[in-house]
């Protein structure tokens, strides 16, 4: 019996990306500019698009604060011709501007820039998406991939199926080996994370923001602390609050990985008060488990990795480069070229 799958009529191969945040914004963008025929769906397990570029709002205090990703550090005279086309994007399009705040202990090169995101680093995400023209679904938690002769079947929880030309896997490598039956065989567990918990702190007090003379601070001598953000200064915020955020150390995370939420809150606040003494109590407070934060060890492939040739499964981001932007846009890079290749050299069997 054939094993051949129906694809849905249209003149434009189907290419899916699964995981809603940067690297497939990323690649989203390129590959509208590299092969604009092609028909790009997204596929996001959570309600909102962003992954670690997630940019929390207050209804309480109408301030907002990135809880993930705090700024991009980037060395623009060693940029590729895909670095120059994004960062000249976002920096027109007034999403990026430099970061003109003093970081206490950061340690960035000299002849490398900060830069910010005044709306948040989940408008990074967005516009991107937006300017690929991406047909995007939220809360689709993908179950199973597999191939079929001349496509590749994605099935969710939400009981939808359907069929693409082309599937990337954007999310990181553990959660791979839960929808596809031989990525484990073929990635080979060469992939690992750290985890940290960060903590959104909103008040409704603006006069806080005047408080320090920095707007962000890495913590070297505190168990619980590695970093604190001054949100609304380090972006520059006009709004009538404050926005605090903590990241947790690795080890303090590791350890408290099973500890009540509450729990672990008022750790971390306590640490803060040890490092920050006397700030008042927050309005409003979000906690969030970082569970893949950041690569400590990607694997040793360029930039992607190719599950299946044809129909065409391909696996990026920065599990194969590192957890920056410029980490996240190389694979995006690699994986478009791949894309744009294979459909170029099968275009007589689409």
């Amino acid at each position: 019996m054939s094993t051949a799958v129906k694809i849905k009529a249209t003149n434009s191969p189907r290419c899916l990306l699964i995981g809603g945040g940067l690297t497939a914004s990323l690649l989203s963008y390129l590959l509208r500019k590299s092969y604009p025929s092609i028909d790009i769906e997204v596929w996001e397990r959570n309600a909102t698009i962003g992954g670690r570029m997630m940019t929390l709002n207050s209804q309480a205090t109408a301030c907002s604060a990135d809880i993930g990703a705090q700024y991009i550090t980037t060395i623009p005279t060693q940029h590729s011709a895909s670095q120059k086309m994004i960062y000249s994007e976002l920096i027109d399009s007034e999403i990026l501007s430099p970061l003109d705040k003093f970081v206490d202990g950061d340690r960035k090169p000299s002849n490398a820039i900060n830069f910010v995101a005044a709306n948040g680093t989940a408008s990074i995400v967005k516009h991107l998406f937006s300017a690929s023209g991406a047909n995007i679904f939220c809360n689709r938690r993908v179950k199973k991939v597999q191939e079929t002769s001349n496509a590749m079947t994605v099935s969710c929880h939400e009981a939808i199926t359907d069929n693409f030309e082309v599937v990337v896997l954007a999310i990181p490598v553990p959660e791979i080996y839960e929808i596809y039956d031989k990525a484990t065989a073929l990635l080979q567990n060469k992939v690992q994370f750290s985890t940290r918990y960060a903590l959104a702190l909103f008040y409704n007090n603006q006069e806080l923001n005047k408080q320090f003379n920095w707007c962000a601070k890495y913590i070297n001598e505190n168990p619980c602390l590695r970093f604190i953000s001054i949100d609304t200064k380090k972006r520059d915020a006009e709004v009538s609050g404050t926005s605090i955020v903590l990241h947790s150390s690795v080890s303090f995370a590791e350890l408290n990985q099973d500890a009540d939420p509450v729990n672990v809150k008022q750790e971390m606040l306590a640490h803060l008060d040890n490092v920050i003494p006397g700030l008042p109590s927050a309005n409003e407070s979000t906690l969030v488990n970082w569970k893949y934060s950041q690569v400590i060890k990607a694997h040793n492939d360029n930039a992607a990795f190719i599950l299946n040739k044809f129909p065409l499964l391909i696996a990026g981001g920065d599990s194969f480069t590192t957890s920056r932007f410029d980490g996240c846009l190389l694979s995006a890079s690699v994986m478009s070229k791949t894309i744009v290749d294979t459909l170029k050299s099968s275009s007589g069997n689409l």
